[in-house]
């Protein structure tokens, strides 16, 4: 969602955090649906990231001219549709890594990537898989997708500051 959003016109990730701002707005006055729902966030108004990125069919970013159908909004409007199954099975595999020392150091001072002696995370696989197809055809159909990533993040505690893992077990599943 973020990348077709930057490709959008009116749009700048210039907000808190790298939020999105559309059309000047602030970034907290966007509307994110995902198949109809809301999925936004309270705080800074950033989307929920509670979809899995292959199982998306289609993302509409609108920046001017949007139907008052939608409301609730004054900067622009991203709508997410998931897949859906169909006539021929179809589906899709997907394996990527990530490790928090392949990102560049920043100039904190605390950056636990600074310390030799800090616990240093593992490379983390990211596996994903989505797969469809009739259970009657021309009537009836499935899809089903899953995301699955055991993440590992250095930090440091504030005022001893110590090193340690943060883990995080993200395993999301749509249907």
């Amino acid at each position: 969602i973020d990348a077709a959003m930057l490709m959008a016109p009116s749009v700048h990730a210039t907000g808190p955090r790298g939020a999105f701002s559309v059309n000047g707005a602030l970034s907290y006055e966007n509307l994110y649906t995902l198949n109809g729902a809301v999925i936004v966030e309270n705080l800074r108004g950033s989307a929920y990231p509670l979809y899995i990125e292959d199982a998306l069919q289609e993302v509409t970013v609108a920046t001017a001219g949007v139907s008052a159908e939608y409301g609730r909004f004054a900067g622009g409007m991203v709508s997410a549709v998931t897949k859906s199954g169909g006539d021929i099975f179809s589906g899709s595999l997907r394996t990527s890594f990530a490790n928090d020392y392949w990102r560049s150091l920043t100039p904190a001072a605390n950056d636990p990537k600074r310390d030799e002696k800090a616990a240093k995370p593992g490379t983390v696989p990211m596996y994903e898989a989505t797969f469809g197809g009739p259970l009657k055809k021309e009537r009836v159909w499935f899809f089903g997708a899953t995301r699955l990533r055991d993440e590992q993040t250095a930090r440091r505690t504030a005022v001893t500051d110590i090193s340690y893992l943060r883990g995080n077990h993200d395993k999301r599943y749509d249907g």
